[in-house]
């Protein structure tokens, strides 16, 4: 009899345990995961200026319309802890941990409020006066919301450069701009219009804590810091610099033409590398 109060004790302290341990296991995954709570963006590798021998900046578009681009899109609510990338830009900006930037040019020197970024996604308060039934009118506020699902492209500017001290071809992102794709009522055609830039490097501590969508596995998420460092996005060239006030692709080529010359300016950069080894 002793043995078996002994046994059953055992047992009990045994199931004890493994609940807490499930508890605690589910808590983390289904919780707030302090991995990714605590997580920090991996840091560059340092590159002296004189290893520098060849850069060119370059900017791309990434269409969130395509099948791979998705996740970045979606949800279009925050949903279980996962945001879009607009709505983790719209949350960081608010919080006062990413500072947007006005979109007269790319190199960030115009700070911009949330309530400008606001008007820029399509907020719009309006005061309009209701005539009441005594006769009487009455003034209302209208207040429309962001329209975040209508950014479906993202601009990012980048530099690619070679490093001769590890006689690699590297890229960095330097900043990313939402780009809003509508339609302006009674007309026709399709708009789109710059919404801020992002200095990407500054953005980095923020993008790092938040998860982008993974279809196949929930308990192995990437973040979107990881999804720009990595590069797991599709995108087209827009943009070289040169000499002709950096103009874009769609200033001197049309329809097919841009995505040839895309192609060309691709081509390029790797030909450039190629060249330097000889086998």
């Amino acid at each position: 009899m002793r043995k078996l109060i002994i046994s059953v004790t055992f047992l009990l302290i045994a199931l004890s345990g493994y609940s807490q341990t499930t508890n605690s296991v589910l808590t983390t995954m289904f919780g707030k995961k302090k991995t990714v709570v605590d997580r920090k963006p991996i840091p560059y590798q340092t590159v002296r200026e004189a290893d520098v021998i060849w850069a060119k900046l370059l900017w791309r578009e990434v269409n969130l319309e395509e099948k791979y681009n998705q996740r970045m899109y979606f949800p279009t609510t925050p949903q279980d802890g996962i945001y879009s990338l607009i709505d983790v830009f719209l949350k960081g900006i608010k919080e006062g941990k990413i500072v947007a930037f006005d979109t007269d040019d790319d190199e960030f020197k115009v700070p911009m409020t949330y309530e400008t970024v606001q008007k820029r996604l399509g907020q719009r308060v309006d005061t309009v006066e209701v005539e009441q039934e005594d006769g009487s009118t009455k003034k209302v506020i209208n207040n429309t919301d962001m329209r975040t699902n209508e950014v479906k492209r993202y601009l990012v500017k980048e530099i690619w450069y070679f490093d001769k001290q590890s006689s690699t071809m590297q890229k960095r992102i330097i900043g990313i701009c939402p780009v809003r794709v509508y339609k302006k009522e009674g007309i026709d055609q399709t708009m789109q219009q710059k919404c801020f830039w992002v200095n990407y490097d500054e953005c980095r501590d923020f993008l790092v804590k938040h998860e982008v969508y993974n279809s196949r596995n929930d308990a192995l998420r990437i973040t979107y810091d990881d999804l720009f460092i990595k590069r797991q996005f599709n995108s087209i060239i827009k943009k070289e610099s040169n000499v002709y006030d950096n103009r874009g692709i769609n200033t001197y080529a049309t329809g097919v033409d841009t995505m040839i010359e895309s192609e060309r300016i691709t081509r390029e950069i790797f030909n450039w590398e190629q060249d330097l080894w000889i086998y």
